[in-house]
Order: C-alpha cells, then sequence, then structure tokens
C-alpha cells in the first residue's frame, strides 16, 4: 500500500513566518534536552511534565507567538534532541486512535501562548527502520536526485535491487554520493502501523486512514501530499 508524506506546511496563509518551539524556559530543560536523558532514542520512564515551552521565531523578523497550531518543530538554544514534534491534545488524541510503531512516546508539556500555559506533548519517534526491516523480501532504487538529498518529485531509476542486511546497507553509503543515494521502493514490516518514517519520506509516511483524520479536524501546519514510489507491506496487523 501507498503511504502519504506528512510535514509541516511552511507557507500558512497569514502566517509570515512560522514559530518554532523552544524549551529554554522548561525547568529543569540542560539536565533533560543537553544530556543522553532524551534523545533519539532515548526512553524516559518516568518523564516529569516539561513545563513549559516556548515559541520562538528563527528568522528573528516575525513575532515568536505568530500561531497556535498542533505540532511544532523544535528549534533554539536547548531543546529535546528527538524525532518528533511538539503536538497538541488534540492531535495527540487522533494518534491515540492509530496505530504507532513500538516505542512511540508522548511526554506531557505545557506550552506558553499569549500568556496561558496550554496542554501539548512531546512526541518522540523511535523506531529505527533499518534494524527492524525485512530485508529479504524489500527491494531498494536509485533515486534520481542531485547532491545527495533525498526528493521523490525527482523520480527514481527503474532499477531495484536487494540488500542482505544492515551492514550491507551501510556499505552503500560509504560509496559516492549518487551510489549510496538509495532509497526503499518495497518496503516491508512485521507490524503494521499508521506512522512510519523511512529514507525518502519527508518526515513521516502516514497511511490512508490517519491522512484523512488529520484532514478532517484540520490539524495545522500539516501538508499532505501523496506518495507513488515507496510502497508499504506488513506481515501482521495490515487493516
Amino acid at each position: 500500500m501507498f503511504y502519504y508524506q506528512l510535514y509541516p506546511n511552511l507557507t500558512l496563509p497569514g502566517v509570515k513566518y512560522l514559530p518554532y518551539a523552544s524549551g529554554h524556559t522548561v525547568k529543569n530543560a540542560e539536565i533533560y534536552f543537553n544530556t543522553n536523558l532524551l534523545d533519539h532514542f532515548t526512553l524516559l520512564n518516568s518523564p516529569p511534565l516539561f513545563d513549559y515551552f516556548s515559541l520562538i521565531s528563527i528568522s528573528k523578523k516575525g513575532p515568536n507567538e505568530s500561531a497556535l497550531l498542533d505540532f511544532y518543530d523544535f528549534a533554539g538554544t536547548i531543546y529535546p534532541r528527538v524525532n518528533g514534534y511538539l503536538i497538541s491534545d488534540r492531535f495527540k488524541k487522533i494518534l491515540d486512535q492509530f496505530t504507532m510503531p513500538p516505542n512511540t512516546m508522548f511526554y506531557p508539556a505545557k506550552l506558553m501562548f499569549h500568556g496561558e500555559k496550554l496542554d501539548y506533548f512531546i512526541f518522540q519517534y523511535t523506531f529505527n527502520y533499518l534494524t527492524q526491516l525485512d530485508y529479504i523480501n524489500s527491494t531498494w532504487q536509485y533515486s534520481n536526485s542531485k547532491f545527495g538529498t533525498i526528493d521523490l518529485s525527482e523520480g527514481c531509476t527503474e532499477l531495484d535491487f536487494k540488500l542482505k542486511d544492515i551492514d550491507h546497507y551501510h556499505k552503500y553509503q560509504e560509496l559516492d554520493i549518487k551510489e549510496s543515494n538509495i532509497i526503499l521502493k518495497e518496503v516491508y514490516f512485521s507490524d503494521y502501523a499508521d506512522l512510519l518514517y523511512v529514507k525518502g519520506i519527508t518526515n513521516y509516511a502516514i497511511s490512508e486512514p490517519l491522512k484523512d483524520a488529520i484532514e478532517i479536524a484540520k490539524i495545522s501546519p500539516a501538508l499532505i501530499k501523496h506518495n507513488s514510489l515507496i510502497n508499504f507491506h506488513f506481515h501482521n496487523g495490515t487493516p
């Protein structure tokens, strides 16, 4: 099945400079965010309430609190080094209705917006597709993107091939830019999930049911585009 690409819309109507979430106002931020206590693959078993995040404008031209959104990228000098977003309570309630990959975490937080603290969550995505991939059934393709970047709009070559395991994948990454620029074509995982990250998808790949729920709820600043180059398969739990 083909998934959709989900990422932040950087050109929202009426919002000239998109704000970002900064953790510099969170209590004990240095302890959690500037160490390995919370990073890409480290989980917190007993997280505190992260009180509170502030909005900043990285362009330094627009107002910091220019828009109240359902999810924010992190930026600034202090913020959680995680794969994820700061998400609203209503976005979390939508994600709770769907199947997330193992060890997807939601840590309670607060966001200050015009003097009011609002309920938000740190959404932490830890699923490493390279270690969970079914390499035997999956196939790869060469991206036509230039300069080592991955852009599905550039298309891919028709040639597809297999890799034996993660070590085989890393050998490709040690080659020159053109030969190392590979993305999956047919991707196989053991268990179904409605949200995934794989190389070649901008930010996250989401299922059609999750896409529909996000669009109905008008989650902002969600920008969703169709993906026709990477096909997802699951051995277990497919609806």
